[in-house]
């Protein structure tokens, strides 16, 4: 086990991203005893963790899971410019940066120049589970269906393009929705009646109800914008299941396609709000055809 502390936000939380892998890390026993692990950035107590450790002359490890993403940062950029600077000061005065794929160095970089080092920690890509979708449903409202059966696990939030999924769904399809309402959910809920779609918004779950949604869908989306890594899409592919998304997580777009089970959308993420639409349709049209 890990000697290093974990700072995590929404550690509780298993739809959060960061949680999950920030868990994930510590079940594999990454990092030194002395060290305190900072996760994300932005936040009074991110911020409040970093500074303490430093007083404490601990090590400090910043991983900001995709936070320096240019797409990010740009999105409320009038709050985050007033605190930018200590977020610079604290990764320049950090032993080390963790990032997870090749894109988030240089992000990194890109938001401070000077920082000390900058390391690539990857997440798993698999599960040690033989068959983690072999148990029974016991979560209700997962009833099997002759729809193509779609899921998005995350927060709803601007940057994760759900609203270009719901405009992009045949009405034949059934949507579930997982995840932490950001601001987004009242916008995504009039995009699902204007079009009379069958999606269900089933908010933050737990632990058994997400590996029910997980056996239950035959197609994971991410249509996100801005994603460092993405372990929602190694989640649905250790599980043997399909997944659409796009270059707005480009840990995945290395070309391996996981037998066909993994389309990957180039072009999404600095393309139109129809282009984007537009390639979510074509790539759900073309799994339909295949699974229905």
């Amino acid at each position: 086990m890990a000697k290093a502390e974990h700072i995590v936000p929404g550690f509780d939380d298993p739809t959060c991203g960061i949680a999950v892998a920030a868990k994930q890390l510590i079940a594999r026993g990454v990092g030194e005893d002395g060290e305190v692990w900072v996760h994300s950035m932005w936040t009074p107590l991110v911020m409040r963790a970093s500074f303490k450790a430093l007083l404490k002359g601990k090590k400090l490890v910043r991983m900001p899971h995709g936070c320096t993403d240019p797409t990010k940062l740009r999105h409320h950029w009038h709050k985050k410019r007033w605190v930018a600077p200590i977020e610079r000061w604290l990764f320049r005065h950090a032993d080390r940066i963790i990032a997870t794929c090749a894109d988030e160095v240089d992000w990194i970089k890109a938001f401070e120049p000077k920082v000390n080092r900058v390391e690539i920690v990857r997440l798993a890509h698999k599960s040690d589970r033989k068959d983690p979708c072999s148990a029974p449903i016991v979560c209700s409202g997962y009833e099997q269906s002759s729809k193509l059966k779609l899921l998005y696990v995350g927060r709803l939030h601007p940057l994760k393009g759900v609203e270009y999924l719901l405009q992009a769904i045949p009405t034949d399809c059934k949507l579930v929705i997982i995840g932490k309402d950001e601001g987004e959910g009242r916008k995504l809920r009039q995009i699902t009646a204007r079009r009379g779609l069958d999606v269900e918004f089933r908010g933050v779950v737990c632990e058994a109800e997400k590996e029910a949604a997980y056996k239950w869908c035959d197609v994971l989306v991410l249509p996100t914008l801005s994603e460092n890594f993405g372990l929602v899409i190694a989640e649905a592919l250790e599980r043997g299941k399909r997944v659409i998304t796009t270059d707005g997580a480009p840990a995945w777009g290395d070309g391996n396609t996981y037998g066909g089970r993994l389309i990957y959308l180039k072009g999404y993420r600095d393309g139109t709000a129809e282009e984007r639409v537009g390639l979510l349709r074509n790539a759900i049209e073309e799994l339909k055809c295949q699974l229905c």
